[in-house]
């Protein structure tokens, strides 16, 4: 069974999601594999209108707001939601402005599913291109992280890709894809 990177399209072509200074240093944005609770709902910008005062890059239906992590429109939502809820939370932040909500997708669902032993390994230790336990990589539609890369990867099974790029591409979502897991 494959395992594949769920991730967002290249920033370089969509306009990233950005969270306020004081919700990044009070932690709401910590995407590890463990549920969040916020007590209210955070604010967001895209980053083209945060530094150069309007929007160059199209806001993509699925944008990312870090490694790890991605922020739905509601149409994504729409499509995708059902299907990805089911392996974490879908919370609801809001655009600066309170012009949209969109739902930040945090995968909640570990499986330890990395072969550190066979994993390429930097010069600090750290994995840096990921080899897979098969046994341990879920056999129906899935999303996941393992514990080892939570804060920085989402993963999905070979059904969970057929499944996510059928709904995408049905639909005509954009900014969403998945691949083989980038070296870093």
């Amino acid at each position: 069974m494959n395992v594949w990177e769920l991730r967002c399209a290249d920033i370089n072509d969509y306009a990233m999601v950005v969270p306020s200074e004081l919700d990044l240093l009070d932690g709401l944005f910590e995407i590890d594999g463990k549920p969040l609770d916020w007590k209210s709902i955070p604010i967001v910008e895209y980053a083209d209108s945060r530094s150069r005062g309007k929007q160059k890059r199209p806001v993509a239906d699925v944008a990312t707001i870090g490694p790890g992590a991605f922020v739905l429109s509601r149409r994504a939502l729409d499509v995708l939601g059902s299907f990805l809820g089911q392996f974490g939370q879908l919370l609801e932040v809001q655009t600066a402005g309170g012009a949209e909500f969109r739902h930040l997708y945090n995968v909640t669902n570990l499986v330890k599913c990395v072969d550190v032993e066979r994993s390429a390994k930097s010069a600090s230790g750290a994995v840096s291109s990921e080899v897979f336990y098969d046994i341990n990589v879920p056999r129906g539609p899935a999303v996941f992280k393992d514990p080892l890369t939570a804060a920085v990867r989402i993963y999905t099974n070979d059904p969970g890709r057929e499944l996510i790029e059928r709904l995408s591409s049905d639909n005509g979502l954009t900014g969403i894809e998945c691949g083989v897991p980038r070296s870093y």
